[in-house]
């Protein structure tokens, strides 16, 4: 009677163990879930943020070019008798928008006084890399990681240049190429430029991306994802 009444005491401890293991179980993954949940967020609002900070600067670049194109028009407005302070205003605007190259922004070319060209530029990106520059006279292409921390595995992407509608010219990235956090890589045509890995590549199929009054430079994933757009148009004013 005594050694079934342990028995009995023994099955129970054991159950209970058993049990007791289980909710532990069901608690460690219960803990790592909410784990990988903080960080997804965490990660997420990083994201986030780094976008705000890049729109930002893109608002602050529109901005400062269109504080210059005012300022060129209050002196239009003033009249002719100073053709010469407006020209250098003018080549002065034009410098800073070559440097800054920023989103959805246009730029007025004036000769002697008078409106030849407006060449507007427009970007976008889906994801951390994105084109930041699309040379006009079709010597170079600029890419751009823009975030912080993460590596970019761009290996075998495809730039496409559109040339008003017509032709395509089409530059495949290397195999394995990683573009690093915050870093840029800039592509040359043949003859522009020496290839110096991983800031500088040389696109040895052609001596130019291409010139035309409607430019599209496409950025595409291994997968044929659409990346990333840089759009060109230039009319006369």
């Amino acid at each position: 009677m005594g050694n079934h009444s342990v028995c009995l005491q023994n099955s129970l401890l054991e159950k209970q163990i058993q049990e007791l293991n289980y909710q532990l179980e069901d608690d460690q993954r219960s803990y790592e879930a909410a784990l990988n949940d903080r960080d997804a967020q965490i990660r997420k609002m990083r994201e986030e943020c780094q976008a705000l900070m890049v729109e930002l600067q893109m608002l602050l670049d529109t901005k400062q070019t269109l504080d210059a194109e005012i300022a060129i028009y209050r002196k239009m407005l003033e009249g002719e008798e100073n053709r010469a302070g407006l020209r250098q205003l003018v080549e002065q605007v034009v410098r800073t928008h070559e440097l800054s190259q920023h989103d959805d922004t246009e730029m007025m070319r004036i000769v002697k006084g008078e409106a030849a060209s407006r060449t507007s530029f427009q970007r976008s990106a889906k994801g951390n890399v994105s084109i930041q520059e699309a040379a006009a006279d079709g010597t170079f292409v600029v890419l751009q990681n823009t975030h912080r921390a993460k590596e970019e595995m761009i290996g075998e992407w495809k730039l496409k240049r559109k040339i008003d509608g017509k032709k395509e010219i089409v530059y495949t990235m290397p195999r394995d190429f990683i573009l690093r956090p915050g870093k840029s890589v800039k592509i040359v045509a043949r003859g522009h430029g020496i290839s110096s890995p991983p800031e500088q590549l040389v696109f040895d199929g052609e001596d130019t991306f291409g010139i035309g009054s409607n430019v599209q430079t496409i950025l595409y994933s291994r997968d044929g994802e659409e990346r990333a757009t840089h759009i060109q148009r230039s009319s006369q004013a």
